[in-house]
């Protein structure tokens, strides 16, 4: 009978502890084939793979091989998996030049009927040089303008309002051209995103200018009052200035400057900005200054917008853009409202 009795018992445990052995072989990774997994980089000296086998879970990272530029590592994947790569100090990237497919903001893989042997699945070649990384669809020879745009932007054109300007963390940008839809810039990390794979000016403005002004109307402002095409006397119509003159006829900069949704009209808080900085008499420092106060997190309104000009400028901001409204309503095309850029890049 105790023999019975002990059988019996060492038989629930056995069972037992299959149970959860089995319980612990659910929660695991689920067991796929292998897949490549890539990110090159010329800025960084470790990275790590972060991922999720399912979207509730939390992130689970593994630290990539290096070899040269390139970072890998050979990782199953079973019915799916979104990732991302983090970089030091903790920098995530958020889009996978070789993947386009996302999901929830990540890049995303699902298991279909064709074997999974590497994430990539677009021809992409990638260019390092002294401020890039620079992915594109293309053969890689926009790489020079990306370079001299750079140059121009950081050593001369933004120099009037900081004189030594670098993407956030002295990174390079890590630039995706002609792979994603959309036109954006990520400042938090240096990176952008252009369709169009154009050596666009206005986001690389934006990853330069990631320390102020954090508030949408004056960093939109500062792009758009600065940016390439908008300064090219072959192309007028998209300079801030006379754009704005347009639009002052049915749009107050008031409204534009104190509301964050105002997208269609930020050329005229651009046009503001090159009057404040080109035009007006003496108002060039304390105006930066003014930009400067935005930081990020901080909340926004008209009342605060007033005070911190005031306290800067020792006027009335809403006096000035009166000033600005009867300035920019009589500028030609020959007037002097262009930001100095060399066409021949």
């Amino acid at each position: 009978m105790l023999v019975a009795t002990s059988l019996k018992r060492l038989i629930i445990l056995v069972l037992g502890l299959c149970w959860i052995t089995s319980g612990l072989v659910c929660r695991a990774e689920p067991i796929g084939e292998k897949v490549l997994f890539e990110f090159y980089s010329s800025a960084e000296q470790e990275v790590t793979f972060a991922y999720l086998n399912n979207l509730k879970d939390p992130w689970q990272f593994i630290k990539m091989e290096k070899d040269g530029n390139r970072f890998f590592v050979y990782h199953p994947v079973g019915k799916e998996i979104w990732y991302e790569f983090v970089v030091s100090p903790n920098v995530w990237f958020r889009r996978d030049p070789f993947n386009q497919s996302v999901d929830s903001d990540h890049p995303y893989l699902k298991r279909g009927s064709t074997p999974l042997t590497t994430h990539r699945n677009l021809k992409v070649t990638y260019v390092p040089s002294p401020h890039f990384d620079y992915f594109t669809t293309g053969d890689g020879s926009q790489i020079k303008r990306l370079e001299s745009v750079y140059t121009q932007l950081a050593t001369q054109i933004l120099t009037v309002i900081e004189p030594k300007l670098t993407p956030i963390h002295g990174k390079k940008i890590r630039y995706y051209g002609g792979m994603f839809d959309g036109c954006y810039a990520t400042a938090g990390n240096a990176e952008i995103i252009d369709r169009a794979d154009s050596a666009n000016s206005h986001e690389i403005i934006h990853v330069l200018m990631h320390a102020y002004p954090h508030y949408g109307p004056l960093a939109e402002g500062i792009a758009q009052c600065f940016q390439q095409s908008g300064n090219q006397r072959s192309l007028t119509e998209a300079n801030c200035s006379l754009a704005a003159k347009e639009k002052i006829k049915h749009q107050n900069l008031w409204n534009v400057l104190s509301d964050f949704g105002n997208h269609p009209d930020y050329h005229m808080a651009g046009s503001f900005i090159y009057h404040q900085l080109y035009v007006a008499s003496g108002t060039r420092a304390p105006f930066v200054a003014f930009l400067k106060e935005f930081k990020p997190g901080q909340a926004i309104t008209q009342q605060v917008l007033l005070d911190h000009y005031r306290k800067h400028t020792g006027r009335d901001l809403k006096v000035v853009v009166r000033e600005w409204e009867r300035w920019v309503a009589r500028v030609t095309e020959s007037s002097p409202i262009y930001v100095n850029w060399n066409e021949k890049n």
